[in-house]
């Protein structure tokens, strides 16, 4: 459906997160941003705090004025949105490059997490989608991902059969970002 989605505020890097990999993953990243003695109210905070307004849609049949789409961090799919076309095309290009920004954070600073088939799906799916000539911080970001994943390439152990199915996904995903 070409139904336009209620996303997060450009900044809030949290709720972005949450948006894009679901609570299941955003709320289970033990050294993130949710590991607080009080971890309830960090959740709370983080994701209900103001509900934010964007103007990407234009759903009132009745007058042809665009309208402002709220919000709302509980109807976030629990494995979170993926990144199809229809999405991304409704991101501007600035929304574009600060959230490409947003996930190279939290993969180059979470090292100790393994890359997601999530993230790194809507990480290649937002370099796909950001339009040349890339700014020095897009490059520079772009680097940072690539040396990333080399080395947590030239990390990778890939062992026996039975506990390959695991390294070898690591792996794809690996190779798919660095390609």
């Amino acid at each position: 459906p070409n139904r336009k989605i209620a996303v997060p505020r450009m900044k809030d890097r949290a709720a972005w997160h949450v948006f894009c990999l679901g609570k299941e993953e955003a709320y289970g990243n033990a050294g993130g941003y949710y590991e607080d003695s009080d971890n309830e109210d960090v959740m709370n905070d983080s994701t209900n705090a103001v509900p934010s307004t964007t103007s990407i849609g234009e759903s009132a049949p009745s007058n042809n004025q665009p309208t402002k789409l709220t919000y709302n961090p509980s109807t976030i799919p629990t494995s979170g949105y993926p990144p199809a076309t229809s999405l991304l095309l409704q991101l501007d290009q600035v929304l574009t490059r600060t959230l490409f920004h947003h996930h190279v954070h939290y993969l180059c600073e979470f090292q100790f997490l393994p890359l997601t088939p999530s993230r790194s799906m809507w990480i290649y799916a937002l370099l796909a989608r950001m339009e040349k000539p890339w700014h020095r911080e897009e490059c520079c970001a772009v680097r940072k991902v690539l040396r990333e994943c080399c080395g947590r390439r030239g990390e990778l152990v890939l062992k026996s059969d039975a506990e390959n199915e695991k390294g070898g996904e690591q792996l794809a995903l690996l190779n798919t970002l660095i390609a």
